[in-house]
């Protein structure tokens, strides 16, 4: 019968080992998702970024759905395409989003854009209550 090997002589040093190295593992799997979810916004950007820039407007049950800060990206987005002098009526601005092939949600879609382009740093109201807005310069 031939010796064991030394390796397999005391099994504690294996246990140490996979007590050493699970953390090390938890850790790597960790990033992994964080990757990959990073990986999803990233994609989500460039789809957002792709109907923009060419302006397709898709079937409505297709269009992406935009929420709180994929919405204020968009709103953010939308002063690119307006003119920096002249005021935009809110709904004018949400009108360019869905022509752009974009939905926004909510129970109010409309209130819910508002909410945002108030939130941007990109858009300034003109007055008080007239619902006209301007590129930030």
């Amino acid at each position: 019968m031939a010796a064991r090997s030394p390796r397999w002589a005391d099994p504690a040093p294996e246990g140490a080992y996979y007590a050493a190295t699970g953390p090390l593992l938890s850790g790597a799997a960790d990033a992994l998702a964080d990757a990959g979810a990073a990986l999803d916004e990233a994609a989500r950007a460039l789809r957002r970024a792709a109907a923009v820039s060419v302006g397709t407007a898709t079937s409505p049950e297709a269009a992406p759905l935009l929420r709180g800060s994929e919405l204020r990206r968009a709103i953010e987005d939308l002063a690119a395409r307006v003119s920096d002098r002249e005021p935009v009526h809110y709904r004018d601005l949400f009108a360019l989003l869905e022509r752009a092939g974009f939905r926004v949600g909510g129970r109010d879609p409309v209130a819910t854009f508002l909410t945002q382009l108030s939130r941007s740093q990109r858009f300034q109201p003109v007055g008080r209550r007239s619902g006209l807005y301007r590129v930030a310069r």
